[in-house]
Formats: structure tokens, sequence, C-alpha cells
């Protein structure tokens, strides 16, 4: 389910929108507690300091060169690291109030924490939670937590086909993002109702695989009965609608298959979706 995103222009800072949505956080959970987790591009002096003194927990993974000299002074797979604020560490925040508080704090300290890939690559973690509430094993389990991220990213881009803009205009374009996003909480939503029913249904089968809903059917129904269910005035016939969705959903199942990899290939927007060849949906 997504509860915050942010439209920008295409170029624009991803760690200055992080820190948008950060702000934002308080507003859906109030005073449950949370941990953040980023992927790599996240990590900074700033990054790190602000969530210090904000007093949040968070788990970020570190690219080969974030950090560099401290990754490289590590003895074993899970240490406590001081960080230096460096003038070469301050500098790219010289013309701001930040630098000065770089400066004031001088260093801080934070957990490392290395994660064997297949392979033989390793992945390292930053995090501020303490080995007394979270292993190594646990802290690499709430990073694996963020790839719900990337498979939202996946079917938002690939399965409702965000960027193929029906117009060129920014309030077109804007239009668009709204109704996918809105379509797909939507969607998230029934698909949540059908897997418990799902799991009900199938309790006492025994499949080689766990199973779970074929997403990409479940897009397909709801994109085709989601108007008649909006247009629908009478109250029992649209809970049949309803019902009908779910079933059809829950009807439509796939095998998880742990452990499969596949080549990351990075296409142009514009190559992908061309303005000449709109799709209908």
């Amino acid at each position: 389910m997504i509860l915050d995103f942010t439209i920008s222009d295409r170029k624009f800072s991803e760690r200055s929108q992080a820190e948008v949505h950060i702000l934002k956080i308080r507003k859906f959970i109030q005073n449950h507690p949370c941990i953040l987790v980023l992927d790599r591009g996240y990590p900074s002096s700033f990054f790190f300091l602000e969530r210090l003194q904000q007093g949040q927990k968070f788990v970020v993974r570190l690219s080969s060169s974030d950090f560099r000299k401290e990754q490289l002074i590590m003895a074993s797979a899970d240490e406590d690291v001081d960080i230096e604020f460096t003038q070469a560490r301050i500098n790219p925040y010289r013309h701001t109030p930040f630098a000065n508080r770089l400066r004031e704090t001088g260093r801080i300290r934070l957990r490392f924490v290395q994660v064997p890939l297949p392979g033989h690559a390793v992945e390292f973690l930053a995090t501020n939670l303490s080995r007394a509430d979270f292993s190594r094993q646990e802290i690499s389990e709430l990073y694996r937590l963020r790839w719900g991220i990337e498979t939202a990213y996946d079917t938002l881009k690939n399965k409702f086909l965000l960027e193929n803009f029906t117009g060129k205009k920014a309030i077109l374009i804007e239009q668009d993002i709204l109704a996918t996003v809105c379509l797909y909480n939507l969607t998230q939503d029934l698909l949540r109702d059908a897997e418990i029913e799902q799991r009900e249904k199938n309790k006492d089968k025994h499949y080689k695989y766990q199973m779970k809903i074929n997403v990409n059917m479940a897009i397909g129904v709801v994109k085709d009965d989601l108007i008649r269910m909006a247009l629908e005035t009478d109250p029992g016939k649209r809970a049949e609608i309803f019902e009908g969705v779910i079933r059809a959903i829950t009807d439509n199942i796939v095998p998880v298959r742990e452990n499969r990899q596949f080549e990351r290939v990075n296409k142009h927007p514009a190559i992908k979706h061309p303005a000449s060849k709109k799709h209908s949906f």
C-alpha cells in the first residue's frame, strides 16, 4: 500500500525527497515505533546525523564507495564503527548551516553489518539498532523487507504501465500518476481480502511450493470490473460484483519459487513507451 508519494521533475534529488517523506511519517504512524529501511544512494553524513539527532532508527545499505574507509577497517561481520566528519565530508555542505553541525559533532558511532550474497559478494548495512534488540541475521531480514518496495515499482511500471502517459502536459502526467496510484492501492486492498480467502480455501491442500495470488491476473480482473462496481447504485448488486472480483482473484494462484535471480535490464521510458504508440490501458 502506497501511503505517500511525491511528483517532481526528472532531475531531482532522491535524498531530498527521502527527507520529505520522513517528515510525513509521524502523520501516518503517530506514536508507533518505526524503523527506516533504505537502499544504496541514501546514506550520507547529513542522513546519519539527522537520524541520530531525531532519535530515528534505521537500516540502510551502503554502496561500495559509501564510507569506504570505515568498511575496509572492519575486522568482523558485525562491528561498531566511528565515522569522523573530516573536512572532505564537510565540504559538500560548506555553504549550509549543516556544515557547522558536522564540525561541532565531530564524529558519530554506527553499527556496520556485513551480509553475504550469492557469488561471494558482500553487502554492507549501516544501522543504529543495538545488538541486544537485533542480531546480525535479524538486521539482514529487516533489510530484506524493503524488497516489497521493488516489487511495488515493478507492478506500477510493468503491470499498471505507469510510465505510459496519456499526454505530454504536466497536468496530464500528474493525473495519470494519481489515478495509477489510486488503482494500485485499491488492487492491493482487494488482494489482501483475496489472500485471506485463498488461505482459508486451500488450508487442507498440499502444494509443492507455497502459493500466492497471481497479481497480473488480479489487475486484469480489477480493471474489467472496477467501473461496473463504481457505477452500480444498488448496494446488493455492488456487493455481488465485489464478491465476484474476490472469487476471480482467489482462483488464480501461482507458485512462489524462492532464490530466483534475473539480470536487470534498464530501458529508457521513451523507448519503452513511445509517444507515437500508446496502449489502450
